[in-house]
């Protein structure tokens, strides 16, 4: 039990290193459109006066309160009926467990820009337009830097999150060539045997690679706030 026999095998079998690629993929492009996506609503719910804002909150944060497998079997009906309709083939993809988790984890990525957008004084920004700045580079200029930590925080936490969760990838894909690292897990706990192993070795990898990965960003996040509010 006690081997290095397994890694070495993990390394080289192809299944494996396409579940790693699929999952890289998932997790890249939904940390980066949760934390996008919920900028942009905190920000008009935060700062804009649209009429809809407190409705646009309350149906970013609807998601936190549905079961995972629910709400994966309400999307496999979506997009079975999107692919029969509309002619494009979302079941069974990785941009289905895409979007799904997308969808999903946006409640918490609003709670948490609100309270960052709410800790930036509009004085900052009045000032920047009063020196002559426009829009986007206030944006650029006074917004990013001191949302940057935010912006680290929700990625960081979504991509933890997308990486361990196997209720949706277990619904909403199909096939091997579609499968990210929690549905080969699950299958190859399932099957037992010497997939037993397998399992566990790849699990040891998966738990250094979200330490190293974790880490690193949030020393880059949070190291870059602090510089940028000691400035």
């Amino acid at each position: 039990m006690m081997t290095t026999e397994h890694y070495v095998e993990a390394f080289k079998d192809e299944f494996i290193g396409l579940s790693v690629w699929n999952t890289f993929l998932m997790t890249v492009v939904t940390s980066t459109a949760v934390v996008v996506l919920s900028f942009l609503i905190s920000l008009v719910v935060v700062r804009s006066k649209f009429w809809g804002r407190r409705m646009l909150d309350q149906m970013a944060f609807m998601p936190h309160a549905i079961p995972g497998i629910v709400m994966a079997v309400a999307f496999l009906w979506v997009f079975i009926n999107f692919d029969e309709y509309v002619g494009v083939p979302l079941y069974g993809s990785i941009w289905s467990v895409v979007i799904a988790f997308t969808v999903g984890y946006i409640a918490y990525g609003t709670r948490a820009m609100n309270a960052a957008i709410l800790q930036i004084h509009k004085d900052l920004e009045e000032a920047a337009y009063v020196s002559g700045a426009v829009q986007w580079r206030t944006m650029w200029r006074v917004f990013y830097p001191l949302m940057v930590p935010t912006f680290v925080g929700v990625w960081v936490w979504v991509m933890l999150h997308a990486v361990r969760a196997a209720s949706l990838p277990l619904i909403l894909t199909e096939g091997p060539e579609n499968q990210v690292l929690a549905v080969l897990i699950w299958n190859m706990w399932d099957e037992g045997g010497g997939g037993v192993q397998m399992v566990g070795a790849i699990g040891v990898i998966l738990i250094l690679v979200l330490l190293l990965v974790t880490m690193a960003f949030r020393t880059f996040g949070f190291g870059s706030g602090r510089h940028i509010q000691g400035n």
